[in-house]
């Protein structure tokens, strides 16, 4: 019989938990939504890494840089509304998938994506838009996109069939 390997994820999790719980306690550290997504982030990524388990590596990601956004931005270290910050999101889940596809190569579905959704994010963040041009500019484009992304996945799946 081989003996049982125990992990002690769930050790560090109730090591950290009571710390931060103490912290709040003592009111060294605010205990809110925003610094529960980092730590949720930070938490999920670090299972990711240590149980092999590459894909809480993705929801990981996100939910830190996400919750580093809120931070900075109730911090006021970041200004603006969310007309101006909403392509960070799709910037956050670009690295996600950048992020899943470093941590597991073999997954080439992750890489395109992510290249895909930085550079949309880059688009919107450098050449900001009216809601109202960018509308029109979607309805005049979409369906070029769509025969874009259906010609990368044939190309994909032709590639997978051969070898």
């Amino acid at each position: 019989m081989t003996p049982h390997k125990h992990s002690p994820i769930l050790g560090w999790i109730l090591l950290i938990l009571g710390g931060i719980l103490l912290f709040h306690h003592w009111d060294i550290f605010r205990l809110d939504w925003i610094n529960i997504l980092i730590i949720l982030g930070i938490g999920l990524f670090l299972i990711g890494i240590f149980q092999k388990s590459h894909t809480a590596v993705f929801p990981g990601t996100f939910l830190f840089l996400l919750g580093l956004l809120f931070y900075l931005q109730d911090s006021y270290v970041i200004r603006g509304g969310w007309s101006e910050l909403w392509p960070l999101i799709l910037l956050f889940l670009g690295v996600a998938f950048i992020t899943l596809y470093i941590f597991n190569p073999a997954d080439r579905g992750a890489l395109w994506p992510g290249i895909i959704l930085i550079a949309i994010s880059f688009f919107f963040l450098f050449f900001p838009w009216s809601w109202f041009d960018i509308a029109c500019w979607v309805s005049n484009l979409w369906p070029i996109l769509l025969i874009i992304a259906g010609l990368l996945i044939i190309r994909e799946s032709r590639q997978k069939n051969r070898t």
